[in-house]
């Protein structure tokens, strides 16, 4: 069984991260000729969701200066999408305070939109968040919240998310018959 795992990972995991590569650098061909700033907030923070796992370093880089430029133009939703690729780099670092803080924030922003399915997954987001730092209780509150913003608006493609993740918080408490 081992050597199977051994050979996946061995043979997979470089072929994805060389097409992981190949579509960064394709997104950084595209910003070196984006005319439009919207334009380039859209392949900054794409950018930097893909990069993130090899390179969070870059990956933040770019998510800053999408939110900044975003920011600058008034363009909520790059700011939105910059502020969760900053909040992704981080928690995949391992930086939960950080990624908690920019999820927070993007939060802030879709509270005041018109968008219910970016509000579930900020809800949802934050919500992994704490799950990652063992507050299951804190988890199940935004999850909670999320799954209300899912029923009242039938976002079909966000309730697979929420029940996975709330099964998750239920096993983790052991209590899954809830």
């Amino acid at each position: 069984m081992r050597w199977k795992l051994f050979f996946i990972a061995f043979f997979f995991l470089p072929a994805g991260l060389v097409a992981q590569k190949h579509k960064a650098d394709s997104l950084i061909n595209l910003l070196n000729k984006e005319k439009t700033d919207t334009g380039k907030v859209k392949l900054m923070w794409q950018l930097s969701g893909i990069i993130n796992a090899y390179d969070p370093a870059s990956a933040l880089i770019y998510a800053q200066n999408a939110l900044n430029l975003s920011t600058t133009i008034k363009y909520t939703e790059g700011q939105s999408k910059s502020l969760g690729a900053l909040a992704n780099t981080f928690s995949k670092m391992g930086n939960y305070p950080k990624a908690l803080e920019f999820n927070l924030r993007k939060l802030k922003l879709e509270e005041k939109g018109n968008n219910p399915r970016n509000l579930a997954f900020a809800l949802i987001n934050i919500g992994i968040v704490y799950r990652y730092q063992e507050e299951y209780k804190e988890a199940l509150k935004y999850y909670y919240k999320s799954d209300s913003v899912i029923m009242q608006n039938n976002i079909e493609d966000a309730k697979y998310f929420i029940y996975m993740n709330l099964g998750d918080i239920y096993d983790r408490l052991d209590n899954a018959d809830s």
